[in-house]
């Protein structure tokens, strides 16, 4: 019976993260009510509350289901030998695919994230990404290809700020061209992440 009530909730859920995904796309964030989404996942306005108390609840929701698929993706670039950058690359790669199976939506919820009030949802969601990417740092500076002249930290902060960085330009611009900028940008710092020897300090008078 409770393996029954528990697959029953997961369905539940999964019917309120659709419904959230169509309207919000459909409506805005602003423009949805819990009402609309208990409505379009045929639950009660009162039940829709038992799985998330405020819209920054469903869209960090949202972003969880999006980063899982962020890190299965990193966990089959992760499998198989490849230098750093090209690992780096594919994940715009696939950013471009990604936005293709729904247009739209991924910019959306990156962007209804980023001005959410709650500082705590935006903290989380900022860790959640930042998780997954330093898979990729770590296992670059593991086989050497990864520069160390600034920490892994720091290299993973900046991997994701391009990333969002794309996402925020293509919610922005009506004409961004995705297909072009997110392989550029993908180049840029896949190449700003390769090792590179510093220079020595100068001397004394130099």
């Amino acid at each position: 019976m409770t393996g029954r009530r528990e697959q029953n909730r997961r369905e539940t859920r999964a019917r309120v993260l659709d419904a959230a995904k169509k309207l919000f796309l459909e409506r805005g964030v602003e423009g949805t009510t819990a009402v609309d989404l208990a409505s379009a996942a045929r639950i009660s306005r009162a039940t829709f509350f038992n799985y998330f108390g405020t819209k920054d609840d469903l869209l960090l929701a949202l972003w969880q289901e999006q980063v899982g698929n962020l890190g299965s993706l990193i966990t089959q670039l992760l499998a198989r030998p490849a230098p750093t950058e090209e690992r780096i690359l594919l994940l715009f790669t696939d950013l471009v695919e990604a936005v293709d199976r729904r247009p739209g939506y991924l910019a959306m919820v990156a962007f209804e994230l980023e001005r959410a009030e709650n500082r705590e949802t935006t903290a989380v969601r900022s860790a959640l990404f930042h998780e997954q990417l330093r898979r990729i740092i770590d296992a670059g500076l593991e086989q050497g290809d990864v520069r160390t002249d600034y920490g892994p930290a720091l290299l993973t902060e900046m991997v994701g700020a391009v990333y969002l960085s794309v996402l925020r330009h293509l919610r922005l611009e009506s004409d961004y061209d995705l297909r072009a900028h997110a392989p550029e940008a993908g180049r840029f710092i896949a190449g700003t992440m390769a090792t590179r020897r510093l220079s020595p300090k100068p001397g004394p008078g130099v």
